[in-house]
């Protein structure tokens, strides 16, 4: 039975462990992946995701990019 979240399955497992390996803060990894610091937290307590976010998220985690590697880029929109 799939009761605590209506998070596509193992979504929320794959962003625990890409948030765990890189040592990135769930508000760092929600503003990176999909423009928003509450992400992890409402995934959490059951936010429905689109399959449109799900495939960013994912993207967002195949870059493999670390804490260190976010916070040295360069802002988005920055010249």
């Amino acid at each position: 039975m799939h009761t605590h979240t209506d998070a596509p399955p193992g979504l929320l497992d794959a962003v625990a462990a890409h948030i765990e390996a890189t040592g990135m803060s769930k508000s760092a990894f929600g503003e990176k992946a999909v423009g928003d610091p509450r992400f992890v937290f409402d995934l959490e307590a059951g936010r429905e995701c689109r399959r449109k976010t799900e495939a960013r998220v994912r993207d967002f985690i195949e870059t493999g990019l670390t804490w260190e590697q976010v916070k040295a880029a360069p802002a988005e929109g920055a010249a």
